[in-house]
C-alpha cells in the first residue's frame, strides 16, 4: 500500500508540475491569501510539514468553498513546481484541480464544495 500512496504523490507532483508551467499556480502565503479572500481558486495545495498554515488556510478555504489537499514537505512542493520550498499552493484553474483531486484519491483531501 505505501508503494500506490508514492505513486498517488508523485502524479500530484507532476500535476502540480505541469499547472506551474501553464501559469495556473499561486505560491506563498501572501499570495494564495488574496485570492482566498477574492473567492479565485479551485484547490488549496498544504505542506504536511507547516501545521501552522494548514490550520489557517484550511479555513480560510473553508470559508470560500475550496478544497484543501495535504500532502509532502514545503522542500518537496517546491521541488515539483521548479522553485523555493512553498508550504501553500493555490491551483488557479478548475480542471487542473479535478486531476490532481482524482491523482489524490484516499488522500487527505478536504472535500468542501466540490
Amino acid at each position: 500500500m505505501s508503494d500506490n500512496k508514492g505513486y498517488k504523490e508523485e502524479k500530484i507532483k507532476e500535476w502540480l508540475g505541469l499547472a506551474q508551467k501553464a501559469g495556473k499556480i499561486a505560491a506563498g502565503a501572501a499570495q494564495v491569501e488574496a485570492l482566498i479572500k477574492k473567492k479565485k481558486g479551485y484547490l488549496l495545495i498544504l505542506a504536511q510539514d507547516a501545521p501552522g498554515l494548514i490550520r489557517k488556510f484550511e479555513a480560510w478555504g473553508q470559508d470560500a468553498d475550496i478544497p484543501a489537499l495535504i500532502l509532502s514537505t514545503k522542500e518537496e512542493l517546491g521541488q515539483a513546481v521548479g522553485g523555493a520550498p512553498r508550504g501553500v499552493m493555490l491551483v488557479l484553474d478548475r480542471n487542473l484541480a479535478q486531476s490532481i483531486i482524482s491523482a489524490g484519491k484516499n488522500k487527505s483531501i478536504t472535500e468542501v464544495g466540490m
